[in-house]
């Protein structure tokens, strides 16, 4: 029998090139549309593609399809209307730029696509309200600072998902919503406290917290980590913390239906932790912090802490790579001492001075001619070692370097940009950066200098451009 409708299957043996056009057509129908690019900044324009000219990001965000990228570019946001994040895309600015700060106006960002990445921004509640910056309901988010500040409630809330390498201020509620199990997972997160309960009957949280540090904020400092369960009649919890810092376990629900893994077992600490300038807001570590090197290695670690600095390094150089507690992982600045040191060679290391402290011994290092390649948009410091050592390059902006001196004599040290100071010596031919030189003797006395720089780039010929 012989169908009356066309057939393919006539098309191929009557003409070959019609069929090979008609598959070709067909394949472009499967094929699904190719991920886009959308860019959104402050100032952002009415609809439109959003590239290459930027929309605002609400406009950014909903017109975003799933595997689609929103590249927040750096600057100031005010949010007027809630920003939610429905589909499988990724909202973030460019790691190692700027992080753009989104102030809400009384009220919140949501994530609830399990396949949503949401990174390198800052959250800021700016109006009365009792939201949080940050709802993650499901999907990633990571390389985040969020707080309430006078306004609303504590920073972050959490029901399902991965929030990894942030910080919430005013603390992070983890909290099931609804009947069923969630499991939530924090790693390498900074908070003050942990909150975490169910407020429904047959919600169950099975909470896994990795390499964090929990801790009570108060009027005089700040005190040991605390971890406060909230647990609604007919629901339960499950808290299984491993190598993070936090003393107590409080419980202020009705419920007494929860396990939580006991401070200072399971590779937990008690200690406080020590940071550069709590009440300032910097929770990097100090060098003495019982936080670093307390880590443990894990395949949900990212591969950047909040600084945009590899999430894992040694105390000092030439020790082991091991990870640190919190969002920050400490940047060692000396060498490791000899196993000849008093200690023979033991994990405790003297403890070191932050860069800051070293500025008023400036005046010992000295400079001498920097020379510029226009070409490769590049300096050249050179420098005197008054000795053997070892010369550190580091700065935000820069590619951080290591040079090991045998004698006294001149040290030369590449300059090159990083991050968008690389753009912006392509775009504008220039670009501003700081250096920061270390040298460390052999008895570990370190001494820095800073050395503000433009590097320059000469503008391409026109045969290069052909």
């Amino acid at each position: 029998m012989v169908s009356s409708g066309p057939s393919i299957g006539v098309g191929v043996l009557r003409r070959p090139g019609t069929f090979v056009a008609v598959l070709l057509a067909l394949l472009v129908l499967a094929a699904p549309a190719a991920a886009k690019v959308r860019y959104a900044s402050p100032t952002g324009g009415p609809p439109s593609a959003c590239n290459p000219t930027p929309c605002t990001l609400t406009i950014a965000i909903a017109g975003a399809a799933d595997g689609d990228q929103v590249v927040v570019l750096p600057g100031t946001y005010t949010a007027p209307i809630e920003l939610t994040i429905e589909k499988a895309i990724d909202v973030g600015a460019t790691p190692g730029s700027p992080a753009p700060l989104i102030n809400l106006k009384g009220v919140q960002l949501n994530v609830k696509n399990a396949g949503a990445t949401l990174h390198d921004l800052r959250l800021a509640m700016v109006e009365e309200s009792m939201s949080r910056p940050l709802n993650l309901y499901d999907g990633t988010v990571e390389r985040v600072i969020a707080g309430g500040g006078e306004f609303g409630a504590n920073g972050c809330l959490m029901e399902n998902g991965l929030l990894r390498d942030s910080v919430c201020l005013q603390g992070i509620t983890v909290n099931a919503e609804k009947a069923g199990t969630a499991r939530p997972k924090l790693v390498n997160v900074t908070a003050d406290p942990l909150d975490v309960g169910t407020s429904e009957v047959g919600a169950v949280v099975d909470l896994s917290v990795l390499n964090s540090i929990l801790y009570a904020r108060t009027e005089a400092g700040h005190l040991p980590g605390s971890v406060i369960v909230d647990v609604a009649t007919g629901g339960s919890v499950t808290a299984d913390l491993r190598n993070s810092n936090y003393a107590t376990v409080e419980s202020i629900g009705l419920s007494k239906n929860y396990t939580v893994t006991a401070p200072g077992t399971n590779g937990n600490q008690t200690a406080p932790p020590q940071f550069v300038d709590f009440a300032g807001g910097d929770f990097r570590e100090l060098p003495t912090s019982p936080t670093i090197d307390a880590g443990v290695a894990d395949p949900l670690l990212g591969p950047l802490d909040l600084a945009d600095t590899a999430r894992v390094q040694p105390r000092c150089f030439g020790g082991s790579a091991i990870p640190d507690i919190g969002a920050y992982e400490f940047v060692p600045t000396e060498a490791c001492p000899s196993s000849g040191d008093s200690g023979g060679g033991s994990s405790s290391v003297p403890a070191t001075k932050p860069i800051s402290l070293l500025m008023p011994r400036l005046r010992r290092l000295k400079f001498g001619k920097t020379k510029w390649n226009l070409d490769e948009g590049t300096a050249t410091l050179t420098l005197r070692a008054p000795e053997s050592g070892m010369v550190l390059l580091t700065g935000k902006d820069i590619v951080r370097r290591r040079v090991s001196v045998r004698h006294a004599g001149p040290v030369q040290l590449l300059v090159k940009a990083r991050g968008p100071k690389v753009g912006s010596l392509r775009r504008e031919g220039k670009a501003a950066v700081e250096a920061t030189v270390i040298f460390v003797s052999p008895d570990r006395t370190r001494t820095a200098a800073v050395r503000p720089l433009t590097l320059k780039l000469r503008p391409p010929s026109a045969g290069a451009r052909r």
